[in-house]
């Protein structure tokens, strides 16, 4: 395959994106453009998903209930105390973004 910014041939290389997993891809070693395919990407990106996911237990909170974030993803997301995020429910899973 060539690069699409410099038409130089590119080469294979094994790129390691964290948490162990590596994935190939390939690189141009002109203007060291990346070339990944999507589905590998996912396939990586979902991995690491899994790899990140800590358990933690539901608390009662007042009349309600609440979950403590752990410091890693406190960390990670850059969170703050007080910053307002927004909860998504999606099937069986609670997507928290950023408001």
């Amino acid at each position: 395959m060539k690069c699409g910014n410099c038409r130089e041939k590119m080469k294979k290389v094994k790129y390691d994106v964290g948490f162990g997993i590596v994935i190939d891809s390939l690189t141009c070693p002109n203007c060291h453009h990346n070339f990944t395919d999507e589905k590998v990407l996912d396939e990586a990106m979902e991995k690491m998903r899994g790899k990140m996911a800590i358990k933690v237990k539901v608390l009662r909170i007042g009349t309600g209930i609440g979950i403590r974030i752990p410091n890693e993803i406190v960390q990670k997301m850059k969170l703050k105390s007080g910053q307002e995020v927004e909860l998504v429910p999606k099937d069986k899973q609670l997507i928290v973004k950023e408001s």
